[in-house]
């Protein structure tokens, strides 16, 4: 799919990209935003299992096929998740995305957060007593 993906805010081509979580996946970027940043891209990022799930629904296909993906596609175009899918023949079909958010900012209650902080602050707190307490002995 490379350079068959196209940013309809700045028009240069989306990058494929892995992400570096726990649990690695691709996602594909906007090369502008990448190399300059949101302020000059404000497009968004977008999956990999999302483009191969929405192409293979535009195909009508039950599971991915990047040659019948080449064949039929000519490029897809990206805007505020949309993505338009322009056939080799001129048509032209729009699908939209949801962004999934990460799942620790949704899921995590306020109670949690704050257990979380407290726990750290204890931990930054006992290394520098701790470090006091080394500083002294080596003062003696």
């Amino acid at each position: 799919m490379t350079s068959n993906i196209r940013c309809g805010c700045c028009g240069y081509n989306y990058q494929r990209r892995i992400s570096s979580a726990k649990k690695p996946y691709h996602f594909w970027s906007c090369r502008t935003k990448q190399n300059k940043g949101a302020k000059f891209c404000p497009s968004k990022n977008i999956k990999e299992w999302q483009i191969k799930e929405i192409a293979s629904d535009v195909l009508g296909l039950a599971d991915f096929d990047e040659e019948q993906f080449s064949k039929e596609i000519d490029h897809i175009l990206t805007t505020e998740f949309q993505l338009d899918f322009v056939f080799q023949n001129g048509k032209v079909v729009q699908r939209t995305f949801e962004r999934h958010e990460n799942p620790r900012k949704v899921e995590w209650t306020d109670e949690m957060r704050q257990a979380l902080s407290k726990k750290l602050k204890g931990r930054k707190r006992e290394k520098r007593e701790q470090k006091s307490n080394h500083d002294t002995r080596n003062d003696k």
